[in-house]
């Protein structure tokens, strides 16, 4: 049974795509390889391809989830933006939207604050 690996602790990632690494230079098959880690061979090729690109390096994880770059909100103001968006539409709002989507409340967090506060 194949397990999702990206649920694994990054280390445990690691010592995976390492020992991917390890069987292939055994001349192991990818779908052997992929069986015995119990991962899928599309995840195989993927960390052979990025071994062969990047070397060793390649296989270290990466940190995952939003950093945070860019936010200009306080929390004040997102308390503000959270609240417009529970208790209105987009096109109340003025916006020519139907449903909130990441570019509505993009849109929005700009109307109310970008454009009002510069």
């Amino acid at each position: 049974m194949k397990i999702d690996a990206r649920k694994l602790h990054s280390s445990a990632q690691e010592e995976k795509r390492r020992t991917a690494i390890k069987l292939w230079k055994k001349k192991l098959a990818v779908t052997e390889i992929a069986s015995l880690l119990e991962v899928s061979h599309t995840a195989v090729h993927k960390w052979i391809n990025a071994y062969k690109a990047e070397g060793i390096s390649a296989l270290k994880s990466k940190k995952r989830g939003h950093s945070g770059v860019g936010q200009r909100l306080t929390p004040d103001q997102s308390e503000h933006i959270k609240k417009l968006i529970t208790d209105k539409l987009p096109d109340q709002l003025k916006l020519a939207y139907v449903l909130w989507t990441r570019k509505a409340v993009r849109e929005l967090i700009e109307q109310e604050w970008l454009h009002k506060h510069t």
